[in-house]
């Protein structure tokens, strides 16, 4: 879905889930040291958040959080990363669980990540008023006045 000036989504994600095959290489003393190449394929598309899930035939499944660095700090990735861990461990205990029931985040997280979530302030509400307001009572005394040139 492409980014519209007519609504807002509250962020992107892109998800990837593929199968992948595992290569194992021995090498060392009597090949006893096994290196293990894993395939990551990163998406290259300009969403705020890519998870990428690769699932093994041996049933190990490696999974990557990636987040946009313009979007999100490590203070805020790394909670994100440990809501989605605490997503799948709530549904690995308990399948039948509804999508609304498990708790993202601890209790004593919750304020901090309302503050990012909300994001950056870029400007004051109250002086873009006070500017509004200046301008009308300006222009009741003097109807020339077009507007406050603001610096």
């Amino acid at each position: 879905m492409s980014r519209s000036s007519s609504y807002t989504s509250l962020f992107q994600c892109f998800v990837n889930y593929r199968q992948g095959l595992r290569q194992t290489t021995r090498w060392g003393p009597a090949n006893s040291l096994a290196l293990h190449s894993v395939e990551i394929g990163i998406s290259k598309m300009p969403y705020d958040i890519t998870l990428e899930m690769v699932d093994y035939a041996d049933g190990e499944c490696l999974q990557t959080l990636v987040v946009r660095k313009d979007l999100y700090g490590p203070t805020e990735a790394t909670l994100l990363a440990k809501s989605y861990e605490r997503l799948l461990k709530a549904f690995v205990a308990n399948p039948a669980l509804c999508l609304d029931q498990p708790d993202l985040f601890e209790p004593t997280e919750v304020q901090e990540v309302m503050k990012f979530s909300r994001g950056k302030s870029l400007f004051s509400f109250s002086s873009v008023f006070l500017v509004m307001g200046r301008n009308a009572d300006m222009r009741s005394h003097d109807r020339s006045v077009k507007a406050i040139p603001v610096a």
